[in-house]
């Protein structure tokens, strides 16, 4: 079993007529790969981005 996990997340917001893309990977601790994903979405602004994401993590329990 790995010691942790390493998530590198990439994500582009250039206007409010282009949608938003999420690209993330994640390794394990010695560098083994996971998995990895790309997302796209719509936000009017990068505040509401940030704000959509925020609510939806803190809706979720661990």
């Amino acid at each position: 079993m790995p010691d942790y996990y390493k998530i590198n997340v990439d994500i582009s917001f250039s206007s409010a007529e282009k949608p938003i893309g999420i690209r993330y990977l994640i390794r394990t601790s010695n560098g083994t790969f996971v998995t990895a994903g790309c997302e796209f979405g719509n936000s009017y602004l990068a505040e509401e981005g940030e704000y959509n994401r925020q609510s939806e993590q803190g809706s979720t329990s661990n």
